[in-house]
């Protein structure tokens, strides 16, 4: 009953209910020594969790005092290495740590963490909580020192007309900086412990002092008159800088934001691209751009402030259109490599400032003549449309505006306005609308915009416009999104809704959305076709994540370069559970934050949903909660974060609690998420780690010896990362299916693979589903004997031997090493079977690189890359 009481506290501390906790934990400390020894394990279990709980209480000294007499009371009973001596210590470091004696905490972290590296291995929960507590405390000690002034941050536009924006007396280096910013944009491609050992994370003791920011300086400017020409007024200093309350940061952290919220990111927005357009605008930008056939910048500038005079709002959601800043960022990008003579491409790229121009006087009801660029016979006019003109070689096209009409005179064609129906030698943009009043979702399905794609040649994006079936299909998917979207969450819906302006169609449908968002193109999505609403639903809902991660960095800084003394190339990276792929801590930090946005979509669809789509949101809770907590959990003691960074980390990672809708998954849905987790971390380890030479050679030696595993086996393996790994796995999105029932049944799986069968993975993964899991087993023991390479049979090998049937018990302790050390293993057996001749049971061979401390989920890894290590080659 006494070691009940414990875990108890354990849990009510744990939830949050810290005074219970220790009434109870000094209940049971009470019972303890009525019947035991100052030294039983049990009073010092007690006393440890007693101690936990006096500290969150704030009661500091009490709880060093407790801490401290645990600690000599285990150390002088078990030694000083014992497991809960160390937790013990550790816990003493968090006291001393939140009573500001960062150093003596220090003393006491390092201590731990070198003890525990030797002994548990790099990758154990308890070595990872040591080390972000020793990187946090240490940062802390830093931070308490006065800071050096930093760089402003962006310059806030919202009240500036755009003729007064181009004209704005602002210092280079606030210009440069955030041009260079929007240049390089930032592009996102598609269990508790158990007492007493459970190693509390350290929080936050510091904050930086708040910027301070510059007055405001206006110089009052007359209204022309109506129908007139603005005239560039007076030069004005530069604005205040854009800001986000606390309150914001939270909101937009925890998915509570609303539409007001929204358009604030959105200001933020139209101020960058005013800088940069203000930029892009200034003589001499581009030193080759040729100057013929079109009218000079000066009277691009002349044309688009016209038309923000008659029309602010009908500009400003051109210029904040996803291509137009993809343009912009694509013209900066060919200015800083520029360096041969001007060229077609140049000159097309550049002029399509005039078709923006031409565009917004259009937008804003002006009648106007002007020329725009030509490109392969097609004038494009950005959110409009585009004419066929029917001349491949001409360069420019005149095109004249008139109240009712538009015309492309040396074409012969006439399109009636406001340009949304077709009309012969004039295609309009597709216009897209889904639902009514503030849950609406309108957006251009942008076909066309030969900058709607991101930046991946110096080429414009080739013309593959929509067939109308197509088109069809699309309408029909955001109908069925914006649906779902509105019954499960109305909240979330709407700050889509206030975002999101374009959707760019990439690739055709296939077995999961292909998505991409970047900063440059705020409020756009590319995706390939979805197959379903709910996965566009779902889709929609991670590229917002990122799309509003990428607003929030522009204004309020998140995360700090890469520590100082880092070498470029060796930063940290990590494992990001929904890449099979090593992504750098900004790509893991922004991956996490939107697939927590995922994880509450599906919680939320598991409220309402029945059937196939049921099962589908509980296999994707149950598979995508696991992964974000634990990576929440290794990211948020970063050395890359700022005060700021780690408040928003903090707040986004609470909303991410254990879903109680988790409890409701059935157990053959929640074993199918869990395989998958497994065989995601698995694969990573297997393609991107490797052990070194010596190692291997020492587990050979003690192999052939009959030796346990040396204990320095498979704790630091080296980063070698696969250039060729896909980002997906097939046997994966093969797993989903099985839970929601479309998987494929029947027909044999035992035949050998070959050129054209699906991979070994697939096969085994379906053998497992069917209750096969002898054959599950011997496709990977058979495929690992005739091509040891195949890392799918490494990985379906282990998560065979989880299974278990009639005749075939499971092998924990094997299947549990190979999802650990999977790198090791196959390292181990291609130096005894291909360099010695030997034969080798692969299970065999787990079996005996299994360690206890071997966990049923490995965690997430992270490591640096390493320079001047050799790993061995590739086994062949």
């Amino acid at each position: 009953m006494l070691s009940i009481g414990i875990t108890l506290a354990a849990a009510l501390r744990a939830s949050g209910r810290p005074e219970e906790a220790r009434n109870i934990a000094g209940e049971v400390v009470d019972g303890c020594r009525i019947s035991t020894d100052e030294d039983h394990p049990l009073l010092l279990s007690a006393r440890h969790e007693h101690a936990r709980t006096v500290r969150d209480l704030g009661q500091l000294e009490r709880a060093e005092t407790e801490f401290a007499e645990v600690h000599q009371l285990y150390k002088h009973r078990f030694g000083p290495e014992h497991h809960n001596a160390l937790a013990a210590r550790h816990e003493l470091a968090t006291v001393l740590h939140l009573s500001g004696r960062h150093t003596e905490a220090q003393e006491h972290l390092r201590a731990v963490l070198d003890i525990n590296g030797r002994r548990l291995g790099e990758d154990h929960p308890d070595v990872n909580v040591c080390r972000d507590n020793l990187a946090l405390v240490l940062r802390e000690t830093t931070e308490a020192e006065p800071e050096p002034e930093t760089a402003e941050g962006l310059v806030d536009l919202s009240g500036f007309s755009l003729g007064e924006a181009l004209s704005l007396n602002i210092s280079s280096r606030q210009a440069t900086d955030a041009v260079t910013r929007f240049g390089n944009p930032r592009q996102s491609r598609s269990s508790e412990a158990p007492w007493p050992g459970g190693y509390s994370r350290v929080v936050p003791t510091t904050a930086r002092r708040a910027r301070t920011r510059p007055e405001v300086v206006r110089s009052p400017a007359p209204a022309p008159p109506p129908g007139t020409p603005p005239a560039p007024g007076p030069t004005k200093a530069a604005a205040p800088f854009h800001t986000l309350s606390p309150a914001a940061l939270r909101a937009l952290a925890t998915g509570q934001e609303d539409p007001a919220l929204i358009d604030r990111l959105r200001s933020g927005q139209r101020s960058t691209r005013l800088l940069v357009l203000r930029d892009l605008l200034q003589p001499g930008a581009f030193l080759c751009a040729p100057t013929d056939a079109l009218p000079p910048a000066d009277e691009v500038r002349t044309l688009l402030e016209k038309a923000d005079h008659a029309d602010r709002h009908e500009v400003d959601a051109l210029l904040l259109h996803p291509s137009v800043g993809r343009w912009m960022s694509h013209m900066l990008r060919r200015r800083a490599a520029e360096h041969a003579p001007a060229d077609p491409s140049l000159w097309t790229d550049l002029g399509h400032v005039h078709t923006l121009a031409v565009a917004a006087g259009i937008r804003a009801g002006l009648r106007f003549r002007f020329r725009v660029p030509v490109h392969e016979g097609r004038a494009f006019l950005p959110t409009l449309g585009y004419a066929e003109l029917g001349t491949p070689d001409a360069r420019a096209a005149e095109i004249i505006v008139k109240r009712r009409s538009v015309h492309f005179p040396e074409a012969g064609i006439s399109v009636p306005k406001p340009l949304t129906r077709q009309a012969p030698g004039w295609y309009p943009a597709h216009h897209l609308g889904a639902g009514t009043g503030d849950g609406a979702l309108n957006v251009l399905l942008d076909d066309a915009d030969p900058f709607r794609h991101a930046d991946a040649t110096p080429a414009p994006a080739p013309h593959h416009p929509l067939d109308p079936a197509a088109a069809g299909r699309w309408a029909g998917l955001l109908a069925g999104a914006q649906n779902l979207l509105w019954r499960t969450d109305r909240q979330q819906t709407r700050a889509i809704g206030a975002a999101l302006t374009a959707l760019t169609p990439h690739g055709s449908a296939g077995t999961e959305v292909v998505s991409h968002t970047s900063s440059d193109a705020f409020g756009g999505i590319i995706l390939s076709e979805p197959t379903c609403a709910e996965d566009l639903a779902v889709t929609l809902v991670h590229e917002f994540r990122h799309m509003k991660l990428n607003a929030v960095t522009d204004l309020v800084p998140l995360l700090t370069r890469a520590p100082a003394g880092t070498a470029e190339g060796e930063d940290e990276v990590f494992q990001a559970p929904w890449r099979d792929d090593p992504r750098d801590f900004e790509g893991t930090f922004h991956g996490v934050f939107a697939h927590s946005g995922v994880v509450d979509f599906w919680r939320r669809v598991c409220r309402e949903a029945e059937g196939p789509l049921l099962r589908r949101a509980q296999f994707e809770l149950a598979h995508w909660w696991p992964q974000v907590y634990d990576t929440f959990d290794v990211l948020r003691a970063s050395p890359r974060l700022t005060p700021a960074g780690r408040r928003f980390l903090a707040l986004a990672a609470g909303s991410a609690d254990r879903p109680a809708e988790l409890l409701d998954v059935p157990d053959d849905v929640a074993l199918l998420a869990r395989e998958a987790v497994i065989g995601n971390r698995t694969r990573w380890r297997i393609h991107h780690l490797r052990p070194t030479l010596a190692e291997v050679a020492d587990c050979v030696t003690a192999w052939q010896a009959g030796s346990p595993l040396p204990a320095h086996a498979g704790t630091a393996p080296l980063l070698t990362p696969g250039p060729t790994v896909s980002a997906t796995s097939p046997a994966t999105a093969l797993l989903r299916r099985v839970a929601v029932g479309t998987a494929p049944t029947g027909g044999p799986l035992d035949a050998a693979p070959g050129d054209g069968d699906e991979s070994v993975g697939v096969r085994t993964a379906l053998a497992r589903t069917r209750g096969d899991a002898a054959l599950a087993r011997r496709l990977c023991t058979d495929r690992i004997a005739d091509a040891p390479q195949d890392y799918e049979a490494w990985i379906g090998l282990g998560l065979a031997l989880r299974r278990a049937d009639r005749e075939t018990p499971p092998d924990i302790a094997a299947a549990r090493a190979l999802s650990h050390r999977p790198e090791l293993i196959r390292a181990i057996h291609a130096a005894l079977t291909a360099g010695l001749g030997q034969t080798v049971d692969p299970v065999a061979l787990a079996a005996w690189s299994a360690r206890p401390t071997d966990t049923e989920i490995p965690g997430i890894h992270r490591t640096r890359r390493e320079r001047n290590a050799t790993p061995p080659p590739p086994p062949t």
